[in-house]
């Protein structure tokens, strides 16, 4: 029970984080269109961002087309496709809609290793959206810095 109750206190903590990221630039809702670092990508949980999408993909493609963010999600599985080779996440157990984060193996060793189910912060660069996948491209992990000193893995 206890082992529970700190997953779920290390969950709320990564929840506050991630709700409290972002830029205080109006220009650009805080996602950053450059170099593809972390350091100035905005954080946002996989639920708020398909949720951006859904509700009105013209203003979510505005804010995020093309920019990179730092995405908080939960593997679901690794698979290739067209495309490329991509890791898909999902921002709930049971959730219906994912994000398909592509990557280079060869760039993003650390990617398969991911087991299906762990939480992890990938940072890419938003692209197209259709129907329940939204496409994220030139992803990686990253490492999280909570507010209290310490830092949170992405893998």
């Amino acid at each position: 029970m206890a082992r529970y109750s700190g997953v779920v206190a290390l969950m709320a903590i990564v929840m506050l984080i991630a709700a409290c990221g972002g830029s205080d630039d109006p220009d650009n809702g805080g996602a950053s269109d450059g170099g593809g670092g972390s350091d100035s990508a905005e954080r946002i949980h996989s639920k708020n961002l398909i949720s951006d999408f859904e509700r009105d993909q013209a203003a979510a493609d505005r804010k995020y087309g093309n920019k990179y963010v730092t995405i908080e999600a939960f593997v679901d599985k690794h698979d290739t496709n067209d495309t490329g080779t991509f890791i898909r996440v999902k921002s709930e157990a049971f959730a219906t809609r994912f994000i398909y984060c592509y990557y280079d193996p060869a760039q993003q060793p650390d990617i398969p290793g991911l087991e299906s189910g762990s939480v992890v912060f990938l940072n890419g660069r938003v692209g197209e959206f259709e129907s329940i996948i939204l496409q994220v491209f030139d992803c990686s992990t990253v490492t999280v810095e909570t507010s209290g000193g310490g830092t949170l893995s992405g893998s």
